[in-house]
């Protein structure tokens, strides 16, 4: 019976072939031999399928084993992350958390990809350092995944090469784009920290969503504080002083106010950016009719400016223009003050002055040239002071910058010289070639055009 049919068929044909040359005892050892053979390869063919199971069932219960401590510790850092939104802990916090949990570095990126948090994990298996430039060759790999990331509702690879890998999911409110945050590892995650990679993105997003709307609900406040100021209503006067109250502005102290416009950015998104700005705190700010209003206290005026400054230029990398206001005792002449800027503000534009300047140095041509458009400007600028620039240009001299220094210095050629560097007998030369030019300037009427013209190409070619 421990034989198959196939197995007794294989003895029968051994007998018959071996009986005329073996005795029947013979061939009974023979079979017997047989048989014992068959036994014993069936015993070990069993024994190996034993074994292959047994280490299958071991590989399969390693593999559960790993799977559920995969399941269980996402389950408690979704948990731990989970009890720190509930405490209220901070942005930063959180991006550290999840560097730590994911053994990796992170960052947190707004809709037009600048950094606004991270978390690092320097130890582990994140790079050592993350290079990350707003305009370097990554970046648009990195908008792609985001955009990517947006359509297929996960996370996806940006890029892995240099021993950096970086992988992306998008941060989703309503229809737009809130973030998106950025994860760099040496190695890919597995399935499992993938999942609680997104999910620690969700809870990110939560947070984000909700410091949006108390940014919303405060630029409101601002908007209504600052109309309030600057464009006021008598009904509305004891709301405007509550509002003053609640942002710490003494609207009895010497103010002023700035004003400035950019390239190729919402207004609104610089307002948020520069309410972020802890020495910012003690100015209101915000959106005004299409430009950034502040309403500081006047000795806070210039750190204002310089806060402003670095922001548009270092991180926008942006052109800018805009006015800052003289001093004002008291809210009562900040409405009177935002008209003179507005004014100046339209100026500035037009003339593509760059920078931010005081208010006295647009006032004469805010009322000279406030109905004036770019082409009038333009063509006002060609008659005047046209063939002293084009001379410069030609010739590489500096006939206009010397004769604005000549007007600045009152006509007094070893002033202007001193100034300028050079010799006096240089400065004459200069003049005399800008007579031949421009004509005579003893004429008044003339000479004022000129300054005035050239005054204007100076605030123009500011900043280049």
């Amino acid at each position: 019976p421990l034989l198959s049919e196939n197995e007794v068929i294989g003895l029968l044909f051994v007998a018959d072939r071996y009986q005329r040359s073996h005795t029947a005892l013979e061939i009974s050892i023979l079979c017997t031999l047989a048989t014992h053979a068959a036994v014993a390869m069936k015993t070990a063919k069993a024994f190996d399928l034993t074994n292959r199971a047994l280490k299958n069932a071991d590989l399969a219960r390693a593999e559960l084993e790993r799977h559920a401590r995969n399941v269980q510790q996402a389950a408690e850092a979704h948990e731990r992350l989970t009890s720190l939104l509930a405490q209220g802990a901070s942005l930063s916090t959180l991006c550290h958390m999840v560097a730590h949990l994911l053994d990796a570095n992170i960052l947190v990126v707004d809709e037009t990809l600048r950094v606004i948090s991270r978390g690092s994990n320097e130890d582990g298996n994140g790079p050592s350092s993350i290079e990350y430039h707003l305009h370097g060759d990554r970046c648009s790999a990195i908008g792609k995944a985001v955009r990517d990331s947006r359509k297929a509702g996960r996370s996806v690879v940006a890029y892995h090469d240099g021993g950096e890998l970086c992988r992306v999911v998008s941060v989703i409110g309503g229809d737009d784009v809130v973030a998106g945050v950025l994860i760099f590892r040496r190695e890919d995650l597995n399935e499992t920290s993938i999942r609680t990679f997104e999910r620690s993105a969700t809870i990110i997003g939560i947070m984000l969503l909700s410091q949006e709307r108390i940014e919303i609900h405060k630029s409101r406040d601002v908007a209504a504080l600052l109309r309030g100021l600057l464009l006021p209503s008598r009904h509305e006067w004891t709301s405007t002083l509550e509002r003053a109250d609640q942002f710490n502005l003494d609207l009895s102290q010497s103010l002023s106010l700035l004003l400035f416009e950019a390239e190729n950015l919402k207004v609104n998104y610089i307002a948020k950016r520069l309410r972020a700005i802890a020495s910012l705190s003690g100015a209101v700010l915000g959106e005004l009719d299409g430009a950034v209003a502040i309403v500081c206290k006047t000795p806070l005026a210039q750190d204002v400016v310089k806060t402003c400054t670095r922001l548009l230029v270092g991180e926008f990398a942006t052109n800018y223009w805009g006015v800052l206001s003289k001093p004002a005792d008291g809210a009562e002449g900040l409405p009177e003050l935002y008209n003179t800027l507005r004014r100046a503000l339209s100026v500035a534009r037009r003339l593509g002055i760059k920078g931010i300047l005081n208010q006295n140095d647009l006032a004469l041509y805010s009322v000279l040239f406030e109905t004036h458009d770019e082409t009038s400007l333009n063509a006002f600028l060609e008659s005047s002071i046209g063939a002293l620039l084009a001379h410069d240009q030609r010739r590489g001299s500096d006939l206009a910058l010397t004769l604005l220094c000549y007007f600045d210095c009152g006509r007094n050629a070893r002033l202007v010289a001193k100034r300028m560097n050079i010799h006096v007998n240089t400065v004459r030369q200069r003049l005399a070639s800008v007579e031949e030019m421009a004509g005579h300037m003893g004429n008044p009427s003339k000479a004022l055009e000129l300054h005035m013209a050239l005054r204007l190409w100076a605030l123009s070619k500011r900043g280049d």
